[in-house]
């Protein structure tokens, strides 16, 4: 999948039904404190209890890009997350995600905050209702460090395609994320002392 910022991805109702969706599941939201946010996800095996305006834009978008990159894309993952410091410090060093999904888009829906994404080395600076596309199983991908101050947030929705036609899964090991972090050292600044993993 080429990388490449959309704009105005979704919809002034489609936004409501993201926030509906949310509200439906908002008991099974997970603090992830090591990453200083929270994430509700819609596994492949409830992804249907989605408001239909969401399975129907999810679907849409990636017509195009499959049809572009001759892939048999299908809409498997829907998460929503909030990057907070009252969660934890928010990090996200570079990695490959652990999955088989080689069509990603990440929305940047709302943020007071500005946190570009690195994808391979190049940074992409998001805005509210823009997209990032990727592939996070098998592109290197991250965040800066940056420090939160009270009152900052970043919420983003994160559509995951899975290629029919190559379902293999990525393992995040140690050693792939030491490997991929001194890759990038020259950018990011880490050492091999630095490991904690």
């Amino acid at each position: 999948m080429e990388n490449r910022i959309i704009y105005n991805v979704f919809t002034e109702d489609e936004i409501k039904d993201i926030e509906s969706a949310a509200s439906l599941k908002k008991d099974d939201t997970e603090i992830q404190t090591f990453l200083g946010r929270t994430r509700l996800d819609y596994s492949f095996n409830d992804i249907d209890k989605l408001p239909k305006s969401l399975l129907n834009k999810a679907n849409s978008l990636i017509k195009e890009f499959s049809d572009q990159d001759k892939r048999n894309y299908s809409f498997r993952y829907f998460t929503l997350v909030e990057y907070n410091n009252e969660f934890g410090m928010p990090q996200l060093g570079p990695h490959k995600d652990t999955c088989a999904f080689t069509g990603t888009i990440l929305c940047q829906l709302e943020s007071n905050v500005s946190w570009d994404l690195y994808v391979d080395g190049v940074p992409y600076t998001l805005v509210h209702n823009s997209a990032l596309l990727l592939n996070a199983r098998d592109q290197d991908h991250w965040r800066m460090y940056k420090e939160f101050n009270e009152g900052d947030y970043l919420k983003m929705v994160f559509l995951h395609y899975l290629d029919l036609d190559d379902p293999e899964m990525n393992e995040a090991t140690p050693d792939q994320l030491h490997e991929i972090n001194m890759k990038w050292a020259h950018i990011t600044g880490y050492t091999a002392d630095q490991r904690t993993y």
